[in-house]
């Protein structure tokens, strides 16, 4: 009879030197953090519930993908949980693709080293981008299991095996209290159980660029916060002078403590929507000067083209992956 070791207590991992059994399926897990962050214990326990129901007992390996700039105060908390785990540092450099294409080649590597008659990948993200690469692994045999949130692609439903839910969990607290004053339309979804993390899903202002959009945002909290701003990530495309189009990065100028006193971060995000330049003038102020300098001296086109963008990523019939 084969011997197993435990691993985070909610799985099996084959000690080297023993037989293998005939129906052992080994898996690996691939977990894309900044698009879907989250409590390591909470994920592990989210693998292993979606892994026996298909027979998987071998884990092969554990990767957690993200850049260290961005997520090391929130991971820091998990210390003790993350042992289980190998972090796989991967600085952008406003490059969110750089992540996706290291947990691709990884996951071929991973499927084409087993070598056993039962593989299955793991992938903990809601990122439509993967789809294709999960279509062609599960055509070659490989089982597919997919972790998501409710803002998930829908392009990743038809090539897993085994979709279930993985989300951060509510938690009444300042940073997503609503306030009283009726500036701007918002709503707080949930965060982390610590405080480190929160997922926001923020309603375009009305009367905005953005209106009748809902835009879905990842909120990392420093160590020092309040005092130090919070780093915000749109994980929705969004048409916006001073939200990256690319990494998502959110730009808070004048951010201040006292901010918090009046409003919550959802509102102070969706104040940046209906106000997209933040009182600066000039196009070199904000993070993407060029579509500043369209907002500043086109309003008509810039409000056409984030229209747009809302049609096209911002709506509940949108088909389009979040970035």
């Amino acid at each position: 009879e084969a011997h197993l070791r435990p691993c985070c207590g909610s799985c099996a991992v084959r000690e080297p030197g023993h037989n293998t059994l005939m129906a052992d399926i080994r898996y690996a897990v691939f977990w894309d953090y900044e698009n879907q962050p989250g409590h390591p214990a909470h994920a592990s326990q989210a693998v292993a519930d979606a892994v026996n129901s298909l027979g998987a007992n071998v884990c092969e390996e554990r990767r957690l993908y993200s850049d260290p700039h961005i997520s090391n105060v929130a991971l820091s908390r998990h210390a003790n949980d993350l042992t289980c785990w190998t972090q796989v540092e991967c600085p952008h450099h406003k490059k969110k693709e750089v992540v996706d294409k290291r947990i691709i080649a990884d996951m071929f590597l991973f499927a084409l080293t087993a070598r056993a008659p039962g593989t299955c990948v793991v992938l903990i993200s809601s990122d439509g981008d993967y789809a294709y690469s999960l279509g062609k692994l599960r055509e070659h045999g490989c089982r597919i299991v997919v972790l998501v949130d409710h803002q998930s692609s829908e392009q990743l439903r038809p090539v897993a095996d085994i979709v279930r839910p993985f989300t951060v969990e509510r938690l009444p607290d300042s940073a997503t209290r609503p306030s009283k004053r009726p500036h701007a339309e918002c709503a707080a979804a949930s965060a982390t159980s610590d405080g480190g993390i929160l997922a926001m899903s923020i309603q375009g202002p009305v009367g905005s660029a953005f209106t009748g959009g809902v835009f879905q945002c990842v909120v990392h909290l420093p160590e020092r916060f309040p005092e130090q701003p919070p780093m915000v990530k749109m994980r929705t495309k969004i048409y916006h002078p001073n939200i990256d189009g690319q990494t998502g990065s959110v730009l808070l100028a004048n951010w201040s403590p006292s901010v918090l006193v009046e409003k919550s971060i959802a509102q102070v995000v969706a104040e940046l929507l209906a106000n997209p330049m933040l009182g600066q003038t000039s196009p070199s102020e904000a993070l993407n000067p060029k579509t500043a300098k369209t907002f500043l001296r086109d309003p008509r086109k810039f409000k056409q083209t984030a229209a747009e963008w809302v049609r096209l990523y911002a709506t509940p019939s949108s088909s389009k992956a979040p970035c």
